[in-house]
């Protein structure tokens, strides 16, 4: 979800996954004509050994520093508390495969993380003007104030929605 919006102390991490996400939403329009579906795969909490890798971070030699022991910390805080209460690895490893035969545009796998994406996404809105762009502008940024992508992939996403409901 690192990609659909920052929550935490992770900058660079962030940042990269931001990054996955804009290509694949670039690449989904390049790639649709030749028959090639492109997904984001955007998880929430797993509950994995993902905080393990804090302990390969450093050489040995510098194990005792602050850092290392703070890292060490927070490791053990996050696999101890925080990811035995992720989905099971096998239960979103199904939930890949249901997107990718849907061809969703973006696979997200956890329902709570709807309010955090819904309040980035309206911070995003209210920071908009509120004034009129003159209509040479518009004309001339046609191609790049808005992505025909996006209104497609909800109207196919509520579709699928509603066949659900029959």
């Amino acid at each position: 979800m690192s990609g659909i919006f920052a929550a935490g102390l992770a900058g660079i991490y962030t940042t990269a996954k931001y990054a996955v996400v804009g290509l694949m939403e670039s690449l989904q329009p390049e790639l649709a004509p030749h028959s090639s579906g492109v997904s984001a795969f955007c998880p929430g909490l797993v509950d994995t050994n993902i905080g393990e890798h804090e302990k390969y971070l450093r050489p040995a030699a510098f194990s005792d520093t602050t850092y290392n022991q703070t890292a060490a910390e927070r490791a053990a805080f996050m696999r101890e508390k925080i990811f035995p209460h992720g989905m099971s690895p096998i239960e979103i490893g199904e939930r890949v495969p249901q997107g990718i035969r849907r061809n969703d545009l973006w696979i997200l796998t956890h329902s709570e993380y709807r309010e955090g994406a819904q309040q980035r996404f309206d911070a995003i809105l209210a920071s908009f003007p509120s004034d009129a762009a003159p209509p040479g502008r518009v004309t001339a940024e046609a191609m790049v104030v808005r992505n025909p992508l996006f209104v497609a992939e909800r109207v196919r996403r509520l579709a699928q929605s509603q066949k659900k409901g029959q």
